[in-house]
């Protein structure tokens, strides 16, 4: 397992220790207190693995509201719940010491001790500004009155919060720079250099727009500035002040100007880059850019190498000579250890970026260079290498420059389709080929011969030894080696094969020649190669698809129908269906004929095609019609118990067909599909209640159809009020919901014991039935099954407000105004109750 595997799994089981210690404070602290698993986190499998509780706990109690925010951490559940409801409360019965009160009173103690530290750092912070301020009002108190107010608008930048000020200074700085007076500006740029930022630089790029300043000073004070990181608006000062730049002047500030040519990012709006400064080190100071650049990329840790690969990246694209003096250092940075691989903050990403544009840059030669590296590598470092080469194809520009690399791309995944680089890399080659097939299709299409080549190859390789030519295996270890390389040999099988189905609009005629001497190849062959058989035969569909291609297609699409294999005929009737979608008419009328044989095909895999096909709009002549739905509810019967998922297709179809046949008949076809339904999976009888609802309502067995669905519905779906299966229960005519009443009533009373609130639903249900007695006993059901505490005290008042209304619509429809005047009234209450214990809880956000 890789080390960052391990490292998670360490820290989630460090997590589940410290939740097991603090499991018995809790119970130690209150009898009421108990621990549960959070409704709002998953279930770690990892929990089941090793019985830790990893898995997400929170802090609960009868006489307590719950915490309105949940930290994966236990102890931090517990604490905020304590303080929220523990410290006063009159219940707390306690088990034993130490416990929870003990631990929670030293951390807010801690807390507490640690704001009053806060506030005289920010106490002391402040008065250190504002001494600032005053020293900074006694060098210009001479200057005029304008010219005071300017700069002590410093004070908005040199605040614990910068505020307005700040911007009002940026802007004043360009509207009047002629108020930056000698003084003034010498003020300004002593504190730039001394608390470098955004917006003090940001107004000596407007005042020196104005040429109120010193530049040879403005350029040390950029400089010094630069020195404590990446500043846009002194870079923009920098750029615009090169011209007095000294030799070596820049050395210190290298990695500053890398960092601003390549910020990091991880997630969210990509920050703005600067390239500017690093074409001007790039032009003022190449070999000691480079020399940093190498520097940054081998740097022990992870976030200088990413700034190093970055600005590496940006520097090959404006100067592509400079790839191959970078190439090799980027090799060496892959190499280095890196713990964060494969998660955020991993300079991984970075590296190769930059090696891929300096593929792109100089292909041959970096092609060559990542190549000579391998040989000098372990296998389990090349698949890294080769992730190089897929980067350059997939940004490669579709031009003549673009189309050299990913030419050399596309040689170097071929050479390694004979596995020197490992089984890893064999198969990332196959699909790198795919995947340009895709991309850039008629660089392909000229290779389409060697693509088949690669693919013979492939498939003659026994499957009972290694690609390599290992011997039979003789141990445990060798037999699980030898199977995950029989397990790579065909996924590289597979991708080989989908990059022939890509390249068909692009070479159909050399796509064919191929396809057709597959076809025509004899047996006995081996299990490969009767898969590359069956795809070719699939291949068809796409090929017959084209006019000029159907005369030379059609004699082997016959024989794929009628052939002895059933592997064949399945995969020709796939074919079929492709090829009527849009050469239907041109296809032989005899084809058609073939349909109820292939139907009464008795082989799995044959019919099965013949369904799907037929689901995915296979043309049935009208002569068939009647044929056809008869073989189609035979085996609908045989499915029903058998398999769900294909009694899915046939019904589809059946229930398609039945519009093409005479009322009577059409009325028996979809009752017997609305029976049969009944076997389908949860899921595929709610799409099939979904899309047909309405044309089914009246026929026998719909109504139980429905109720199946909503009592065997998951507990976490959403089941509002507005779920369609409970709308189409709702408008079910109302003596079919009284036929249903203790169905209904048996779903409600399960539903009670998953979801108290979702329950409710089913009043209404029964209110809509005019069952207005049965409702109000339902609500009061509901009600009752919530316990009468703190804990549940919300939800027992909005069950509370639906069982009042219930009874008040039974009151009324028993013709009894005031009693239902009563119950409205209660309702109101348990309403204003429920609202006001809402505005008690308290939130994350209350605490700040």
């Amino acid at each position: 397992m890789p080390s960052h595997f391990n490292a998670e799994a360490e820290r989630a089981m460090e997590q589940g220790r410290q939740t097991a210690s603090i499991i018995p404070m809790v119970l130690r602290h209150c009898s009421h207190a108990r621990v549960e698993h959070s409704e709002h986190f998953g279930w770690s499998m990892l929990e089941d693995m090793t019985g830790l509780p990893i898995s997400v706990r929170e802090m609960r109690c009868v006489h307590g509201q719950p915490n309105t925010s949940i930290s994966p951490r236990l102890f931090e559940n517990a604490v905020r719940f304590y303080e929220q409801n523990c410290r006063a409360c009159p219940h707390r019965d306690p088990q034993g010491v130490p416990n929870l009160k003990t631990l929670a009173e030293r951390t807010l103690d801690e807390r507490r001790t640690a704001r009053e530290r806060a506030d005289l750092t920010a106490a002391k912070e402040d008065a250190e500004r504002s001494a600032r301020a005053q020293a900074r009002a006694q060098r210009v108190e001479r200057e005029p009155e304008p010219t005071r107010a300017l700069v002590s608008l410093i004070e908005g930048i040199d605040a614990r919060t910068p505020d307005g000020r700040a911007d009002e200074l940026v802007d004043l700085c360009r509207v009047h720079p002629e108020l930056a007076t000698p003084p003034a500006a010498a003020v300004l740029m002593d504190f730039a250099a001394n608390n470098p930022g955004e917006a003090i630089f940001a107004a000596l790029v407007q005042l020196d727009a104005a040429s109120v300043l010193d530049r040879d000073r403005l350029l040390e004070v950029t400089i010094e500035g630069l020195g404590h990181g990446p500043l846009s608006s002194a870079a923009t000062l920098l750029v615009r002040l090169q011209a007095g730049l000294k030799p070596g002047q820049l050395e210190p500030i290298l990695s500053v100007i890398a960092a601003l040519a390549a910020p990091p990012h991880d997630y969210g709006l990509p920050p703005d880059f600067d390239l500017a400064p690093l074409h001007l080190a790039a032009a003022h100071s190449l070999p000691a850019l480079l020399d940093r650049l190498t520097a940054l990329i081998l740097h022990e840790e992870s976030y200088p190498r990413r700034i190093g690969a970055g600005a590496a990246r940006r520097l090959i694209e404006h100067e592509p000579p400079t790839a191959a003096q970078l190439a090799r250092p980027l090799l060496d940075g892959l190499q280095l250890p890196d713990p964060e691989r494969g998660y955020l903050g991993s300079p991984q990403e970075e590296l190769e970026e930059a090696l891929g544009t300096a593929f792109g840059s100089d292909p041959r030669t970096i092609a060559a260079v990542i190549e000579n590296r391998a040989r000098r590598v372990d296998v389990e470092a090349r698949p890294i290498l080769f992730n190089v080469i897929e980067y350059a194809v997939r940004n490669a520009t579709n031009d003549d420059t673009g189309h050299e690399s990913v030419e050399a791309a596309i040689e170097v995944s071929f050479r390694r389709l004979g596995g020197d680089w490992g089984d890893q890399v064999t198969y990332d080659a196959a699909h790198l080929i795919r995947n340009t097939s895709g991309w850039f299709p008629k660089l392909m299409a000229s290779r389409v011969d060697q693509l088949f080549g690669a693919l013979m190859m492939a498939v003659s390789v026994r499957t009972d030894e290694s690609p390599l030519g290992l011997p039979q295996a003789a141990s445990l270890m060798e037999a699980l080696h030898n199977a995950g390389r029989s397990s790579t040999q065909a996924a590289v099988i597979r991708e080989l094969r989908d990059a022939t189905s890509l390249l068909v609009p692009h070479a159909p005629n050399d796509i064919a020649r191929n396809v057709l001497s597959v076809i025509a190849l004899s047996d006995p062959l081996s299990d490969e190669m009767k898969d590359l058989r069956d795809h070719a035969v699939r291949l068809l569909g796409s090929l017959g698809q084209r006019d000029d291609l159907l005369p030379e297609v059609m004699p082997a699409l016959w024989k794929a129908l009628v052939h002895e294999d059933q592997r064949v005929r399945a995969c020709g009737i796939q074919a079929w269906a492709k090829i009527s979608r849009v050469n239907n008419r041109r296809l032989p009328a005899d084809l058609g004929d073939l349909l109820p044989i292939l139907l009464r095909d008795q082989h799995t895999i044959v019919h099965g095609s013949l369904f799907q096909a037929l689901r995915d709009g296979l043309p049935i002549d009208e002569s068939q019609t009647k044929q056809t739905a008869d073989l189609l509810l035979g085996w609908a019967v045989t499915y029903a118990n058998l398999d769900p998922d294909v009694l899915d297709q046939i019904l589809w179809v059946l229930w398609e067909l039945s519009e093409r046949r005479p009322s009577r008949e059409n009325q028996f076809i979809r009752a017997q599909c609305v029976l049969l339904a009944k076997h389908l999976s949860r899921h595929a009888k709610e799409n099939f209640i979904r899309s047909r609802g309405h044309a089914a309502t009246k026929l026998p067995g719909f109504s139980g159809l429905l109720l199946d669905i909503i009592s065997t519905r998951p507990a976490v779906e959403v089941n509002g009020r507005d779920y369609k299966m409970l709308r189409l229960l709702r408008e079910l005519p109302v003596e079919t919901l009284t036929e249903h009443l203790e169905d209904i009533q048996e779903i409600a009373r399960a539903e009670m014991s998953r979801d108290i609130i979702k329950a409710a639903c089913f009043v209404e249900i029964l209110q809509r039935a005019t069952l207005w007695t049965d409702a109000a006993e339902l609500a009061e059901a509901i009600f009752n099954a919530i316990p009468d505490t703190t804990e549940d005290a919300i939800e027992r008042e909005s069950a509370l407000r639906t069982l009042e209304i219930a009874r008040a619509e039974d009151a009324l429809q028993a013709g009894s105004p005031d009693i239902a005047e009563r119950a409205f009234e209660r309702a109101a209450q348990a309403v204003e109750r429920r609202e006001r214990a809402l505005r008690t809880m308290r939130y994350p956000w209350d605490e700040t």
